[in-house]
């Protein structure tokens, strides 16, 4: 009997869910309850209240670092286009940079550089963006593979 009522609550929540989110790749229904491992979670140091903060997660597209800052555009798991700039050098840019979720520091381009300036193939990311402007974004890199030291 308790299966038939795990089934009956799979099929509610199922049909309360449109049928677009259910098919998205970020949306895992089950009759088990979701686990916080699941979710990616904001950085702690990322002051914006959760109700205005967005992250774009997805593989980068266009990449430019210059001396004047850094700018993104993130083809997302939603399949839509997002760009993210930081008007910001050296440790002001390092200090809205992260790792595979951990600080980044100077030694960590040659992780997602190939070169000065251009991008190493395969790297994703992780752009948090708040709607207060004054909050400046984080970007969280995922690069596929370490390279070789």
């Amino acid at each position: 009997m308790s299966s038939n009522l795990a089934a009956l609550g799979t099929a509610l929540l199922l049909a309360t869910v449109p049928a677009c989110a259910r098919d998205a790749p970020a949306l895992r229904l089950s009759s088990q309850s979701m686990h916080a491992s699941q979710r990616t979670m904001p950085p702690p140091s990322l002051v914006c209240p959760r109700n205005q903060l967005t992250s774009y997660d997805g593989r980068v597209l266009d990449y430019g670092r210059k001396p004047s800052g850094l700018r993104l555009r993130i083809h997302t798991e939603w399949d839509s286009e997002e760009s993210v700039a930081l008007a910001l050098s050296g440790p002001a840019l390092i200090a809205q940079l992260r790792i595979d979720g951990r600080a980044f520091s100077e030694d960590d381009w040659a992780r997602i550089e190939s070169a000065p300036g251009e991008l190493r193939d395969g790297v994703d990311v992780i752009a948090w963006v708040c709607e207060d402007p004054r909050i400046l974004p984080v970007v969280d890199w995922r690069p596929a593979v370490s390279p070789a030291r």
